[in-house]
């Protein structure tokens, strides 16, 4: 028989946070409010009041992935470093996507994020 999902589990999802979204993100998934299938973090910092264990467990068997563009004005190369630092401390094998352009959601990466988004649990 298969792996059943007890029925007052969190829905299991994708989770995008862009800019200031990506702190809520954090909230939203260190929460429990879902079962993040991939968490990625868009041109936005991390959120420093959550509380970092929980978000490390919730997120431990999740394809983490940070995406900028490289002239993005708030996503600067430092910022970006400090950001991918920081959240390869809560999930080591967090990949980072850096493409050409500014502080938007680029049409080519968000297409290659979803098609890899797993279809089943």
């Amino acid at each position: 028989m298969g792996h059943r999902i007890p029925p007052d589990a969190p829905p299991s999802c994708g989770v995008l946070g862009f800019s200031q979204g990506v702190a809520t993100a954090m909230r939203w998934v260190a929460d429990g409010a879902v079962r993040a299938r991939c968490f990625v973090g868009w041109a936005g910092a991390l959120a420093a009041d959550v509380q970092q264990d929980r978000f490390a467990a919730a997120v431990a068997n999740t394809a983490v992935t940070l995406v900028a563009g490289e002239s993005d004005s708030f996503a600067t190369p430092t910022a970006r470093k400090s950001v991918l630092t920081s959240m390869r401390r809560l999930h080591r094998d967090t990949r980072e996507i850096v493409f050409a352009g500014g502080h938007h959601l680029d049409p080519g990466v968000l297409t290659m994020l979803l098609n890899e988004l797993p279809l089943n649990d």
